[in-house]
């Protein structure tokens, strides 16, 4: 079965996330920053990473670089609610990361608040 690794800063949407996937049947592993997301896959063999793109460390945009350069067969699920001079708003649920969304590997990005059914039918169709 495909692992999922969420790296979220904050605990308790990191601890929630891990909590309704795993009891979706995903196994899931989670870091809070990108640097714990890098020691992670490096070990374990990760389907699909969840990150949020603000965070201390090393943020999701650095991790994002870092796994198209590495792990260029992951797929990754943004995450973010800050407003930021990179994102881009379309309009609807969803905002575009300028230069970002021509990774590859990006295939959604969700803007906080969300709902984690959206979470759910997103890691779905992109597992499946």
């Amino acid at each position: 079965m495909s692992k999922i690794l969420v790296v979220e800063d904050d605990a308790a949407l990191r601890n929630l996330l891990e909590t309704v996937l795993s009891k979706s049947g995903f196994p899931t592993l989670t870091a809070e920053n990108g640097i714990k997301a890098v020691d992670i896959l490096s070990t374990e063999d990760i389907s699909l990473v969840i990150t949020d793109i603000m965070m201390p460390g090393m943020g999701g945009l650095k991790l994002i670089s870092y796994i198209a350069s590495k792990n260029a067969h992951i797929k990754i699920i943004t995450l973010s609610g800050a407003v930021h001079h990179n994102l881009r708003d379309t309009g609807g649920d969803e905002l575009i990361l300028e230069g970002v969304e021509s990774a590859p590997n990006v295939v959604k990005h969700i803007k906080k608040p969300f709902k984690i059914e959206d979470i759910l039918l997103t890691v779905k169709s992109v597992l499946n």
